[in-house]
């Protein structure tokens, strides 16, 4: 009996081997299928980034950024024994997510990745807008070769784009700190032709100035004259082709303007700021934060004190690992004892700059735990903060006072004398490229949302004051501030966010202030970039500062373009 329990107990033992290696072989073979799909679906991410990248439906499924082996999106190529799937899913023409997938016989693993393509023109290779030269003149000038163009100039900054309508020099000087009369201005950078073809362009000046295409003229405006037009002819390819206009002012009047019509463009129209793009990306003359006067900053005393730090627009939202605190600047022309004032515990996460020639030890005042975290320095040459840009688009006819309570779609151009947006929780949806035009003032609150839709942008140009009150919100949908500009055309005119308000948006108030407040943690936000006069922050307000705009982007060109490279901010293996 005990011979024929060994012998069974043995044969056990036999069987349970055999069995444990039959299950191990198995396992190991899911190992290894698993870890094939795995490379097989980040195969597929890789060629639809790859087709994202070079703009191009390369496997002629007839969809950029899906895979398929047979001219078809539903079904994917076999690699490593797994069958690929790509779904693409844009939010905007430039940004959006691609979900990767395999699937082989005992496995199966998917990848999500979100992507941003840089768009052609209107980022180009260096930013947003045209670099502008500014030069003070000793003498009145009497041409343009009265101007020291290859000598060095008294202010730079960029301008979006050239429409600058004829009005009083004396009341309206060109750029912050620049003289009421006699001196120079050269803007220059890329200009993306959307269609080849012939262009006929419209330069309007007073004084003299002339257009330069590929560095060659197409219009000759030169000589001391009143505002008038001239126009040229240029036959052109499609893409980006450098361009250049220099313009002079003796006295009086002044203004400089710029027109195209052409293949698809059938009337002349001002060229839109997403035609015009900085050729290189000067960031430390270009700061995202200009301010050509005063900067005050009033923490609370709290550890949520009033602060300002950045992120790179170009990666996407603010958050996450996308917080900046080593290349922020915020820069002024301002040189006066105080000129810069932080007190209780506020913070700039960066770096801080004083006018040309002024002391940054007396010119920035630090008080009760304050600090400027990057250091401070006087800047070579003084910011060029340009005079108020009029609407690039021909407006309606006004509508007169508005105020609007419940929710709504707003998806054409609209002209209001005020327009007032109250209501708990009203959402204005922004669809299509919309610009709205408030001759008097831009007030929301309530917690009133103004929403992007997928591809949407909105420009707010407002002659009074821009209130945002009590959680109301600009674009926060998106994150993304190149989708939202707004731009204060009156003089000493103010920017104010209150109560938890957030703005994401580019604002440019060339001749008033931005004023943040907000005793809640956080206080009201700006998440985008600020050009004025001044700067006031209070309690736990909170500005970040999106270095992208006018820095090099992932490629080494702006954060708006980069010749065709895809940036992936963010990346995941879902279980």
């Amino acid at each position: 009996m005990a011979i024929v329990i060994a012998l069974v107990l043995l044969q056990l033992i036999v069987v349970g081997m055999v069995l444990a290696g039959s299950r191990d072989q198995a396992m190991g073979v899911h190992r290894a299928e698993s870890l094939r799909t795995l490379y097989a679906a980040d195969a597929g991410l890789e060629m639809a980034l790859r087709e994202l990248a070079q703009n191009a439906d390369e496997d002629g499924d007839g969809t950029i950024g899906s895979i398929s082996a047979d001219n078809s999106t539903t079904t994917g190529p076999l690699l490593l024994g797994s069958r690929i799937s790509t779904v693409l899913a844009p939010a905007s023409p430039t940004a959006g997510e691609i979900v990767s997938g395999s699937v082989a016989t005992q496995a199966s693993r998917r990848l999500r990745a979100a992507y941003i393509v840089p768009p052609p023109g209107g980022g180009g290779s260096g930013g947003v807008g045209l670099a502008m030269d500014c030069f003070t003149l000793s003498s009145a000038p009497a041409n343009l070769a009265s101007v020291p163009w290859s000598g060095a100039p008294t202010a730079s900054g960029p301008a979006e784009y050239i429409n600058f309508v004829n009005a009083s020099s004396g009341a309206s000087r060109f750029w912050n700190n620049g003289p009421a009369s006699r001196y120079g201005v050269r803007l220059s950078g890329k200009i993306n032709i959307p269609q080849a073809g012939s262009w006929v362009f419209t330069l309007g000046s007073d004084d003299g100035s002339r257009l330069l295409i590929d560095g060659v003229q197409v219009i000759n405006h030169d000589g001391a004259h009143s505002y008038s037009t001239r126009t040229g002819t240029a036959s052109l390819t499609s893409g980006e082709h450098d361009i250049q206009v220099l313009f002079f002012e003796n006295a009086g009047n002044h203004g400089l303007t710029l027109a195209w019509r052409g293949p698809g463009v059938p009337t002349t129209v001002i060229i839109p700021p997403d035609a015009m793009s900085l050729s290189a990306a000067p960031s430390p003359e270009f700061p995202p934060l200009a301010v050509s006067g005063t900067v005050a900053i009033w923490g609370d005393n709290s550890a949520s004190a009033a602060f300002i730090d950045g992120f790179d627009g170009a990666l996407g939202p603010y958050g996450g690992t996308n917080i900046l605190s080593n290349r922020l600047l915020l820069a002024t022309n301002a040189t006066a004892n105080q000129s810069i004032q932080m007190s209780n515990l506020a913070q700039i996460r960066g770096s801080a700059q004083v006018g040309p020639g002024g002391n940054p030890s007396t010119a920035i005042a630090l008080w009760s735990g304050s600090q400027i975290t990057g250091g401070s320095a006087a800047r070579t040459r003084q910011l060029a903060v340009h005079r108020p840009l009029e609407p690039f688009v021909t407006m309606p006819a006004t509508e007169g006072t508005r105020t609007y309570t419940s929710s709504m779609t707003i998806n054409t151009n609209r002209r209001f004398q005020d327009l007032n947006v109250w209501g708990n929780s009203t959402v204005v949806t922004i669809v299509g490229d919309v610009s709205i035009l408030c001759e008097g003032n831009f007030s929301i609150g309530d917690r009133v949302a103004f929403e992007l839709a997928a591809g949407a942008t909105l420009r707010l140009f407002i002659r009074g004051d821009a209130n945002l009150y009590t959680d109301a919100a600009i674009n926060m949908n998106t994150g993304d501030p190149s989708r939202c500009w707004v731009h204060l055309l009156g003089n000493s005119r103010r920017v104010q966010l209150t109560d938890r308000a957030k703005l994401v948006a580019h604002v440019r108030n060339p001749r008033g202030g931005l004023e943040m407040s907000g005793t809640s943690s956080p206080g009201s936000e700006l998440f985008g970039t600020f050009h004025g006069t001044s700067l006031v922050m209070s309690d736990k307000a909170r500005l970040h500062a999106d270095v992208s705009l006018l820095e090099p982007g992932p490629s080494g060109g702006g954060g708006g373009g980069g010749g065709g490279v895809v940036t992936v901010p963010t990346w995941a293996l879902e279980p």
